[in-house]
């Protein structure tokens, strides 16, 4: 906690974690509507629309968790009560409405949108209390998610094939992105198994 690094190290665990759980909920989408075709009668088909944004939600709960340490750190745990409060707010608002409009899927994307607030409230928190870093690899993931999760939801859902290549695209775009990371990594594996 101490450690000179502990703000680049705590910044680079958020950004990692960050661009796995973008690609395993990338990965999930791509292969939802053919998973449940494949596993569940036709009367549940309807909830792989849902089922993406329900996978993705425990993992910004642990996203959230990664940075809203560093509060304990610096001894301002009232922060983490703010930030978590206004998520919840929001996603009770978003409720009232988006569950008439939408059903289960617009409670899914309310829950969504209240960890996304929780989140990014707690990150610029941080950010100007030094505590976390912001750099550009982690803007280009959530750009590349987003630009996935858009698309995927308004243009190619239903269709199995598309939304499966353009997942493997997507997948590509963070290889290509953490490529220098993935390499170091599996180059440290490696050096041990043979030490």
């Amino acid at each position: 906690m101490n450690d000179k690094d502990q703000v680049e190290l705590k910044s680079r665990i958020f950004e990692y974690l960050t661009a796995i759980s973008f690609c395993a909920t990338i990965l999930l989408a791509s292969c939802s509507k053919l998973m449940f075709e494949l596993l569940f009668p036709k009367e549940y088909l309807t909830g792989y629309i849902v089922a993406p944004y329900l996978f993705l939600a425990p993992l910004m709960l642990m996203l959230y968790q990664v940075i809203a340490n560093q509060f304990t750190i610096v001894k301002k745990t009232y922060m983490n009560l703010l930030a978590l409060s206004s998520g919840a707010i929001v996603n009770v608002v978003f409720n009232l409405f988006m569950i008439p409009k939408m059903g289960i899927e617009g409670a899914s994307l309310a829950t969504i949108i209240g960890y996304l607030i929780s989140i990014t409230l707690c990150f610029f928190l941080l950010l100007r209390m030094k505590l976390i870093k912001f750099n550009k690899k982690l803007s280009i993931s959530i750009i590349l998610f987003s630009a996935y999760a858009a698309s995927w939801r308004l243009l190619f859902h239903d269709k199995i094939v598309i939304s499966f290549i353009m997942g493997i695209v997507f997948g590509i775009a963070f290889i290509v992105l953490y490529f220098n990371s993935i390499t170091m990594l599996l180059k440290k594996k490696f050096s041990k198994k043979s030490k």
